[in-house]
């Protein structure tokens, strides 16, 4: 009990230990392993130290296993301070390895008119190819997706056969739509089977896309199942769907809790919700955590304790305008009050504190006297940064 007892403290004190200008000054120019700069720039970026990202970025990248997310807001960040062409740099290798982050650097050298990197990149990744071709049909450029056709983009060509078929349903001939999906469908062509169940639904045939889903989950088919459930909670079939959460079903669960919260049993939902965020992760979590924030669940987000319930009880800390209890979680190193903290001084016009903490990423109070020997001024100059969460760091 004792060993730990001093685990759990001592972990708490690391967590709030005071990291000086000049130590982040000294990660930024002097980490050399890529994975540590990136973990250096996403503690820095979770404490809004922005200029210390831009310096503590790596320009290389062996080996290293980005996340979507840091990816992505670190590339936004260089792009917010006109550097697009850093950004570009930046994400290019982890796009090699993660569809996600190639469809970032797909969207980021679009906004910059940038056609040429971005058709090489559609030409390298299939997932670049998909959003390529609905981009260009959303900006009105029929001639350049037949071209990218004509050219072998199988991508490309999939797209317009999915609007070809759109154009038949809605014109009514939903059955030509129909008998041209349902083939891919039963071959087990997961996009077709979608397509055929949203040109169903529509056409006001929602029985018989349950009937057809039903059939494949009972096939083994486990996208149709998870199919299956949601279109049950929406079309009112609660007792089938309740019989597929008691034995077992995630999704049917997940959409259960949905339609209760729908009909304002929100109480009824969480007990559906409470044990499969215990025994399922971080899917059931999050919805959990939004209801309990929803109902004003306060004491239940802080008991939990896990990732999720920390995002969304700073976000009803946010809605209560409680901007001290912000304040104090900002400066331990909790990212979710940190961006609650600026959305909040957004919100109620406070443009010196949001200021100080967006250029700057410090309070505008002097330091607490037990930080006094730091402080002397501006950052960069002395005075020291918020605390740095080192478990974020590594």
């Amino acid at each position: 009990m004792l060993a730990e007892y001093l685990r759990q403290h001592l972990g708490e004190q690391r967590r709030r230990i005071v990291i000086p200008a000049s130590t982040w000054g000294a990660l930024a120019e002097h980490v050399t392993n890529a994975d540590d700069k990136m973990r250096t720039c996403a503690a820095a970026s979770d404490r809004l130290l922005h200029d210390y990202v831009l310096r503590a970025l790596p320009t290389e990248h062996p080996g290293v296993v980005v996340d979507t997310f840091v990816a992505a807001r670190l590339a936004s960040l260089l792009e917010a301070h006109d550097r697009a062409d850093d950004a570009a740099a930046f994400l290019r290798p982890y796009a090699a390895a993660e569809d996600a982050v190639a469809v970032l650097l797909a969207q980021l050298l679009a906004r910059h008119g940038r056609e040429a990197d971005l058709y090489a990149l559609a030409d390298a990744n299939h997932a670049v190819a998909r959003w390529l071709a609905e981009w260009l049909t959303g900006q009105g450029r029929d001639h350049d997706l037949r071209a990218r056709i004509d050219a072998g983009d199988a991508a490309a060509a999939a797209w317009l056969a999915r609007l070809d078929i759109d154009r038949l349903a809605h014109l009514g001939r939903e059955n030509e739509a129909l008998a041209l999906l349902r083939p891919r469908a039963d071959a087990g062509d997961s996009a077709a089977r979608r397509h055929l169940i949203s040109v169903m639904v529509q056409a006001d045939r929602a029985e018989e896309a349950i009937a057809f889903l039903r059939d494949r989950a009972d096939a083994g088919d486990t996208g149709a199942a998870t199919e299956l459930d949601y279109l049950l909670a929406d079309h009112g079939h609660e007792a089938e769907l309740r019989a597929r959460a008691d034995a077992g079903s995630r999704s049917a669960g997940l959409a259960l809790a949905r339609r209760l919260t729908a009909q304002g049993q929100e109480d009824d939902a969480l007990a559906v919700l409470r044990p499969l965020a215990d025994a399922d992760g971080y899917g059931p979590a999050m919805v959990l955590a939004e209801l309990l924030a929803k109902c004003g669940y306060e004491t239940e987000l802080r008991l939990r304790g896990d990732p999720p319930a920390f995002m969304y009880l700073a976000k009803l800390l946010r809605e209560q305008g409680r901007a001290d209890e912000l304040r104090a979680g900002a400066d331990a190193g909790d990212s979710h009050c940190a961006r609650e903290l600026v959305g909040l001084l957004a919100d109620q016009g406070q443009v010196k504190e949001l200021r100080a903490r967006v250029d700057w990423g410090d309070p505008p109070a002097a330091p607490p006297a037990d930080r006094g020997a730091e402080a002397g001024g501006p950052r960069g100059r002395g005075r020291p940064g918020p605390p740095l969460r080192v478990a974020t760091a590594g």
